[in-house]
């Protein structure tokens, strides 16, 4: 979350630390919605959401590389922008 709040996609509370949720979003422009899952169970959801945020250590078990699957912020960002334009993003983290 705090990767999406430097994009400029969120902002979050300013009381909103290391141990950020949901509930620390106060601005949510393009309506993205979170999903809170089990880290481990990250990488068998992907085909269901939009875009998932995983840790390495559960990511290389899996078979995913970041050579293969992980953007650059701004990629992100841009994505969100034009592929939903008004929101209804499903994020999982």
């Amino acid at each position: 979350m705090l990767l999406l709040q430097s994009a400029g996609l969120i902002k979050l509370s300013d009381k909103a630390g290391i141990t950020v949720t949901p509930l620390d979003v106060v601005d949510n422009p393009k309506k993205l919605e979170f999903v809170e899952i089990e880290a481990a169970s990250l990488p068998r959801v992907l085909e269901d959401v939009d875009a998932a945020v995983i840790n390495g250590n559960y990511a290389i078990p899996a078979g995913l590389s970041a050579k293969n699957v992980a953007y650059p912020l701004e990629i992100i960002k841009d994505y969100i922008n034009k592929t939903y334009p008004k929101g209804k993003v499903v994020l999982v983290f």
